[in-house]
């Protein structure tokens, strides 16, 4: 892996490599998109809003947790 600090842009970083919220745009399908946990890319949305929405249904119906972290039975 490049480190950031380099200047030099890493091929792919995945999700789990930048800990950060995993919504993400892409410029080629011009849509935002995010990343599952097997670091693959899931969903294209207009907005930012309505992906980051299909982000925390997807973490409540497949983890049990929502955007927050909080644990939902």
């Amino acid at each position: 892996m490049v480190p950031l600090w380099t200047g030099l842009k890493p091929e792919r970083i995945g999700m789990n490599e930048r800990k950060q919220y995993p919504i993400e745009w892409d410029n080629e399908m011009k849509a935002y998109f995010f990343w599952d946990e097997a670091e693959e890319k899931q969903g294209y949305w207009e907005n930012r809003d309505d992906a980051e929405i299909a982000y925390e249904e997807y973490s409540f119906e497949l983890l049990g947790y929502d955007a927050f972290g909080y644990y939902h039975d």
